[in-house]
């Protein structure tokens, strides 16, 4: 289950960056290759994968759903698939990584949970939704931070206090959005008012 997490965070990740390079305008195609899939790790994934898809795979053709689960995403629903998978691959993983018996480990899958939402964050194009992705990234995180040691844990505690910090930042900065977008909407109005009185 780990791997299949790591396989699928990374999947999401190059699609984030896709989205991301092509919202600034920059093709950059170049190195980016389709990940073939194969027997996931001998397990029978059939259920998995329905709840990650979200839909009866009877309905669908399992080719179509493993195509999905197993490329990089374009659109926020593929994305939103692969998030789920993703999920569910970390939630299983965690039950064996347990923070109390493989620490390092338990900590990297959190890490890896909060990464996730970072990279569904950009194919959402609503603001509040990416602003409360940002707000569950900023929560795993601070979560994990406060049960951890910071006498045994120091490196680990660093790098979630800067991946926190980073979330934070993002969230700040989607917020001065937010409000930016209010105030011009606002302006807007009142302009309109304006002009509807002066008739």
């Amino acid at each position: 289950a780990r791997l299949a997490a790591q396989y699928s965070l990374k999947l999401l990740k190059q699609g984030s960056e896709e989205i991301t390079v092509s919202e600034s305008g920059v093709n950059s195609n170049e190195g980016l290759r389709s990940v073939c899939y194969g027997d996931l790790f001998n397990h029978d994934t059939t259920t998995a994968l329905q709840e990650a898809y979200g839909e009866s795979v009877d309905e669908l053709d399992i080719d179509t759903v493993i195509s999905a689960l197993t490329s990089p995403p374009k659109t926020y629903l593929e994305a939103a698939r692969l998030f789920r998978w993703t999920c569910k691959c970390i939630s299983e993983a965690l039950l064996y990584y347990k923070l109390d018996e493989h620490c390092s480990d338990a900590v990297e899958l959190v890490r890896e949970h909060a990464n996730a939402y970072n990279y569904l964050a950009a194919f959402e194009a609503d603001l509040s939704r990416r602003c409360c992705m940002q707000k569950r990234r900023v929560g795993l995180l601070e979560n994990l931070l406060h049960e951890l040691n910071p006498q045994f844990y120091m490196t680990s505690c660093r790098i979630l206090m800067s991946e926190c910090a980073e979330a934070l930042t993002t969230l700040r900065d989607l917020n001065e959005q937010k409000l930016e977008r209010a105030t011009q909407k606002k302006n807007g109005e009142t302009l309109q008012d304006l002009s509807k009185q002066a008739k």
